[in-house]
């Protein structure tokens, strides 16, 4: 493969754009690549964006990747070769990678970005978070996290959204939202979370009743849990989240008694429990 100095290559699409739009900015999105990418890759060091997204890749890219030091957006790749990389974001998403995330990434000082949904990606997190102080979104959802978090998560201060982690160590977060969808957490909700408005614990295996901690969270306006395991107490003060207008419990295994200050929730979700 050969790459001659196209300004934009749109192969998703089959279109291209005008160069004065987006110059430097080459688009492999949701093909069928499964191979390594070609050494002739170096031959594209004044790229600024490359979108590999959606593809099958899970092996790696060549080192000459790492020559391309005008590249801010890599969206998708093997991750040792881009540490000394400028990067602003980098999304992982829709690819075959396995494993752990590594140390690497830690290596990415100018992240503001980092997306690895929708892959086979499990086991240890090894990223020192504290050297990322430019990272504000983190995407984690639909990944198959089983460790805790390393405690260095808890010095992303300028996160605004956050899809999973292990949730006790995201309690001190400045956090308005977190989504932890379809994830393999079990236990219990941690009372430690009073800090973070959760919207979303949908697909989990939470098990236990919702902790007091809840009634803490007094910007909530959707609450999800469907599908855990959640039973037994409601411990939760409804009559403290003012702004909550939907509460979805539906597929759990709830038995006690629901409080009667439900009857201020105006758009309300219990079916499917006993």
């Amino acid at each position: 493969m050969e790459f001659h100095p196209l300004l934009l290559l749109e192969t998703f699409h089959g279109a291209f754009m005008p160069a004065n739009l987006y110059s430097l900015f080459r688009d492999f999105s949701f093909n069928s690549l499964t191979d390594n990418l070609p050494q002739s890759f170096q031959s594209l060091k004044n790229i600024n964006d490359i979108n590999l997204a959606g593809n099958g890749f899970n092996g790696g890219h060549p080192y000459s990747i790492s020559l391309m030091t005008s590249l801010r957006y890599l969206f998708t790749g093997t991750l040792d070769v881009l540490a000394n990389l400028p990067l602003q974001n980098l999304n992982l998403a829709g690819n075959g990678f396995n494993g752990g995330l590594p140390y690497s990434i830690s290596l990415m000082t100018s992240l503001s970005y980092l997306n690895v949904t929708h892959n086979q990606i499990q086991g240890q997190v090894n990223v020192q978070f504290n050297s990322l102080t430019s990272l504000s979104t983190l995407d984690f959802s639909f990944y198959s996290l089983t460790d805790n978090l390393p405690q260095s998560f808890q010095s992303l201060t300028n996160i605004n959204d956050i899809f999973t982690g292990t949730l006790d160590v995201l309690a001190n977060l400045p956090l308005q939202n977190l989504n932890i969808e379809n994830n393999h957490f079990t236990g219990w909700i941690p009372e430690q979370l009073k800090g973070i408005n959760l919207n979303n614990l949908a697909g989990n295996s939470f098990n236990g009743g919702l902790p007091y901690s809840i009634s803490l969270m007094t910007s909530l306006r959707y609450l999800n849990v469907t599908h855990n395991q959640i039973q037994g107490q409601v411990n939760v003060q409804f009559n403290s989240l003012t702004p909550l207008s939907t509460l979805d419990f539906s597929f759990n295994s709830l038995t006690d008694n629901l409080p009667q200050i439900f009857q201020s929730l105006t758009n309300i979700n219990v079916y499917w429990n006993p």
